[in-house]
């Protein structure tokens, strides 16, 4: 039985740790021997863990893996004064290059002393660099979950990295096309493996009754998924809900997910004139049984990979007002199975105003989007055959 590790940074509210939690369940743990070095135990999707998989705890890699300050503040607290100094000399450096702020990051985390058949991280930066340096491991993978074209944060330390690992993961063609672009020495082992969700268990869920929002047959109720910040278009969303109010629209936006930013949004949203109309519900462990009862969704994001929540969105065949990032024609056809606008307050508010009046255009994405659900748990044999060669 062939030994795998994941590399982990957290199970908290996001798409990478929602993949991670697929992946992981769809799994034949019968087939592998599976351990997960989670560096911050706890988040949202624990409970989703599988009981059979070996997790690897390690306290002060945890509190390295915190927010700053309160990383500094959990090492000084339990007596790693030398680890502490280092994390605010990382932090500080990472303000000016977030490459050699995630390596130095990786200097930091404790090695491991068990041997893997395969070490796999999920996210790339720190985690590629500590599995590249201190994983013992015969072949070594990374998933990188985005648009690299959009997040070259790290170009300078993962083109030193990439050449050292047996493949590079990632979630669409788009993606795949521009990690080829970046890293033309690793075009023969980079491998499309989308995201996978489970068409069974996503339905199943939605099916939960929710009781802590108000309903009224008065408001319309839009929904946005996703981290509160600026990459998720979180000020653009609240500006489109302040257009929205001036044309006198009745309804309420609520924002599924979590962040740092978050008492600075609910901020602008009370600045604004909001309160009756945004609310921010933090993270749900069940999200599917709010977009359930949503009339649309609304997604307006700056950029994407390939959304695992967008995927999730099309299983339960809510109608869409979506921006046009980059990736998006990966997952949508505009006015086939959703509305695809420019980054601005008023092609949004726009196309959310037109598909709430327009019944037959609702119609229609409800229509093309069931006709087209797509349970992609095979997608698990792209890892099996890279594992497995």
């Amino acid at each position: 039985m062939k030994r795998i590790l994941f590399l982990v940074s957290n199970l908290d509210c996001g798409g990478v740790q929602k993949s991670f939690v697929n992946l992981i369940n769809a799994m034949d743990r019968k087939r592998y021997e599976i351990d997960v070095f989670l560096f911050v135990h706890g988040g949202a999707f624990m409970r989703f863990m599988p009981a059979d998989v070996n997790l690897i705890r390690s306290d002060y890699t945890e509190y390295l893996f915190y927010y700053f300050p309160k990383s500094i503040k959990a090492l000084i607290s339990h007596g790693y004064y030398g680890l502490a100094v280092k994390r605010l000399f990382q932090f500080l450096v990472s303000r000016f290059s977030r490459s050699y702020g995630g390596f130095l990051m990786s200097r930091m985390i404790k090695p491991l002393d068990k041997y893997y058949d395969v070490a796999i991280d999920e996210g790339g930066q720190a985690l590629l660099y500590y599995m590249v340096d201190k994983v013992n491991a015969d072949k070594r993978y990374s998933f990188f979950h985005s648009d690299y074209a959009q997040w070259d944060y790290y170009y300078r330390m993962d083109k030193k990295y990439y050449p050292l690992i047996d493949g590079v993961l990632t979630i669409s063609e788009q993606c795949v096309n521009s990690i080829k672009k970046y890293f033309p020495f690793v075009s023969d082992k980079t491998y499309l493996m989308e995201n996978i969700s489970s068409v069974d268990f996503i339905k199943s869920l939605s099916l939960d009754v929710v009781s802590d929002i108000p309903f009224s047959r008065d408001h319309r109720i839009l929904m946005t998924l996703g981290r509160l910040c600026e990459e998720k278009g979180v000020d653009l969303a609240l500006d489109v809900a302040k257009e929205l109010k001036n044309k006198g629209l009745k309804y309420r936006w609520y924002f599924i997910g979590d962040g740092p930013k978050r008492a600075l949004y609910e901020k602008k949203a009370h600045s604004l004139g909001l309160d009756d109309e945004v609310f921010f519900l933090g993270m749900r462990i069940n999200p599917y049984a709010y977009i359930k009862l949503a009339n649309l969704i609304v997604h307006p994001s700056l950029y994407e990979g390939k959304s695992i929540a967008l995927d999730e969105v099309k299983i339960l065949c809510k109608p869409l007002v979506i921006t046009n990032f980059s990736t998006v024609k990966d997952q949508f056809e505009d006015r086939v199975n959703a509305s695809i606008c420019d980054f601005t307050v008023e092609s949004i508010s726009d196309a959310i105003v037109e598909l709430l009046d327009n019944e037959s255009l609702r119609n229609t994405y409800i229509r093309n989007l069931r006709n087209n659900i797509y349970d992609n748990t095979d997608q698990v044999n792209v890892l099996y055959d890279l594992i497995d060669k």
